[in-house]
């Protein structure tokens, strides 16, 4: 089983963590692609409501290198975000889990890469 959301967060159930093939700190809304769409969402509804017209332009942060060069989109996927790092570091310290929601790094999600295969490099 894979799971992001837990009961009782931020203490969490350590039989269903070990038993978790992937475990998340609740953080599946946390790339800036996500974070940059909701605000997009409640600004368009805050504006519909008051009947503004909407005036803004919102993106999120470049990531640091945007080119990726990889054999195929799975490892390009892996090397954007996986899942796995993150999962064991949360199964090795569970108790940190709202300081690894707190401290979330940014990241970027697949859309914002070119991704370019090894193959034709």
């Amino acid at each position: 089983m894979i799971l992001d959301v837990w009961e009782n967060e931020p203490v969490i159930n350590p039989t269903l963590l070990e038993q978790a093939f992937l475990a998340t700190p609740h953080i599946a809304g946390y790339s800036a692609d996500g974070k940059a769409n909701a605000t997009r969402m409640v600004l368009n509804s805050f504006c519909h409501f008051y009947g503004l017209k909407p005036a803004f332009d919102i993106h999120p942060p470049l990531p640091k290198e945007k080119t990726i060069y990889a054999v195929n989109e799975e490892e390009a996927i892996l090397h954007i975000y996986n899942p796995s790092t993150e999962s064991e570091t949360l199964k090795q310290n569970p108790e940190k889990f709202e300081y690894f929601r707190s401290n979330y790094p940014l990241r970027r999600e697949k859309e914002a890469y070119e991704i370019i295969s090894k193959a034709s490099v």
